[in-house]
């Protein structure tokens, strides 16, 4: 089995398709619990969600403060360390600009992480990691497809993560009792597959 290549010092994981995201981030999550045989070394750290915009504003200062007292911190455990960041596309372009002057020089054994919804391509985040590419492994985008590309999505899910086949028309049908919410066609399609168990749809 080929040896996986290093981590990068700095990853932001985003887009509107949150099942991927999700997965993405917890397959480095878990490469860092693996490679340093301890979930002591990963710090969570969320920006918050769209409540009151005073306590919204409060909080992002807040979050920033402590991924920066995280980075700072040696870790308890020896091996690489992660600082999740959740919900990083909520800060300000003024409360990114620490985080911009820390991927100048980051520490070292360390792995700091965004996954948020939304960075734009003249983020200076994005920017600071190699931009919006492809071939970026350090800025990864997973965003839903075009509606009428959404047939095909379902069908690639079906196959990719759960190993059966499903024709366009049932597909369609999915789509038309189901909705296009990324989250309940991952669990219609699980169930599924647990009910065709590897059979034809």
């Amino acid at each position: 089995m080929p040896k996986p290549n290093p981590l990068h010092p700095a990853y932001i994981i985003f887009g509107s398709d949150r099942v991927k995201v999700r997965r993405a981030v917890a397959r480095l999550r878990a490469r860092v619990v693996s490679e340093s045989g301890s979930d002591l070394n990963v710090t969570v750290i969320d920006v918050g969600g769209a409540d009151a915009e005073q306590r919204a504003a409060a909080r992002r200062k807040e979050a920033s403060e402590e991924t920066l007292a995280a980075l700072a911190t040696p870790s308890f455990a020896l091996g690489t360390r992660l600082v999740l960041v959740t919900n990083g596309h909520r800060w300000t372009a003024n409360e990114r600009r620490p985080l911009v002057a820390y991927l100048r020089d980051p520490m070292p054994d360390t792995v700091l992480a965004f996954e948020g919804e939304t960075f734009g391509k003249e983020d200076a985040l994005v920017k600071a990691l190699g931009g919006i590419k492809k071939g970026n492994e350090c800025v990864l985008c997973f965003n839903l497809p075009k509606r009428y590309q959404m047939v095909g999505w379902v069908q690639r899910t079906a196959v990719r993560e759960h190993g059966i086949s499903l024709g366009a028309a049932e597909a369609r049908h999915l789509l038309s009792l189901v909705g296009e919410q990324p989250e309940r066609l991952e669990r219609e399609i699980e169930k599924l597959a647990a009910f065709c168990r590897g059979g034809p749809v």
